[in-house]
């Protein structure tokens, strides 16, 4: 029963993330801004990945030197993102650690996770944002949460990215063009 519930939402999460990307490649993709506080999402998305690594060889922080950031934005796809990247950390990394950082740049939201993972090869790089692409077959996955991220970032108009070293780790980054309506800095870069 374990085994045909766990294929029935690998399954299901697999034609989701099918239709969420043809719709998002077709130009209809509904992108629902929203005014919110990006630092008390970061924090939020944190604190729901920290309780996991209780008894792990992986360490998870946060840095922003924001203290409050307060954007038009689609809330939901922010995660997503945010969600895939370290989603693709953690099952990448074995042990050692996971950054999230979070800052305001070139008028916009730059979101950074980097890990200290088996890293990519380089004459794999291009592959990355690929759809159906795994560079580790052994990797649960469909290989479409890169592509999904590159394709929301596009829709946008932000930019995205990733520096990749074997056995040194990754790190990957988005960038979304966005207008603030507050914004507050802490005095100093603090990890939580």
């Amino acid at each position: 029963m374990n085994l045909i519930n766990t294929n029935n939402e690998l399954l299901l999460r697999l034609i989701g993330d099918i239709l969420d990307l043809s719709k998002i490649e077709s130009g209809s993709i509904d992108i629902v801004d929203e005014k919110f506080d990006i630092v008390t999402l970061f924090y939020e998305i944190f604190a729901s990945y920290e309780n996991r690594f209780v008894n792990n060889d992986i360490t998870i922080e946060a840095i922003t030197d924001l203290n409050r950031c307060i954007v038009i934005l689609d809330r939901n796809r922010i995660m997503q993102v945010v969600n895939n990247f370290i989603s693709n950390a953690i099952k990448h990394t074995i042990k050692g650690k996971i950054t999230i950082s979070l800052y305001y740049e070139n008028d916009g939201v730059k979101i950074t996770v980097r890990d200290t993972g088996k890293g990519i090869p380089q004459e794999k790089h291009h592959l990355v944002f690929e759809r159906f692409e795994k560079l580790d077959s052994f990797t649960q996955g469909t290989g479409l949460g890169l592509a999904i991220c590159k394709a929301i970032i596009e829709a946008f108009r932000g930019e995205i990215g990733f520096d990749s070293v074997v056995n040194q780790g990754s790190v990957f980054w988005a960038w979304f063009p966005c207008k603030v309506q507050e914004l507050i800095y802490k005095k100093e870069n603090t990890p939580r």
